[in-house]
């Protein structure tokens, strides 16, 4: 598993870092399921995050993550704007995807993700934190 690390502004940074906190101790309550790289799109960002968590390695060329054969799956939590095309690229390397709300920008492109998804035998579902919405 490979998180994509946020990089919008501060209250959304910290709504993700508590979503990731909570993501990541899910992995390592299943022997099967464990975090294994951290991609951003600095450098240092990616280092930060990664040392927080103990993982290594961290990315900075999101197609050096794509081709990380150890990989199996990647959580996207990146800007929304960045979903498709980092989802299009994962699931094309055939990495199963978990992409945050909002995923695409339109119909046409959640489509293709999916078909592309069928194509290459990997899932694409969307991953939505609830941290705003009234529970019931």
């Amino acid at each position: 598993m490979s998180l994509v690390t946020p990089n919008d502004n501060e209250l959304d940074k910290r709504i993700a870092l508590n979503a990731f906190i909570i993501f990541i101790s899910a992995t390592r309550i299943d022997n099967e399921l464990s975090l294994h790289a951290v991609y951003s799109r600095t450098r240092i960002r990616a280092q930060i995050f990664a040392n927080k968590f103990n993982v290594t390695p961290c990315y900075t060329p999101i197609k050096a993550l794509s081709q990380d054969k150890k990989i199996e799956a990647v959580y996207i939590p990146s800007p929304n704007s960045l979903h498709f095309e980092q989802a299009m690229l994962m699931l094309k390397a055939g990495k199963h995807v978990i992409c945050e709300k909002t995923s695409c920008s339109n119909s046409k492109q959640i489509k293709l993700l999916y078909k592309t998804a069928l194509q290459n035998n990997v899932f694409c579902i969307l991953g939505l934190f609830d941290t705003i919405l009234t529970k019931f």
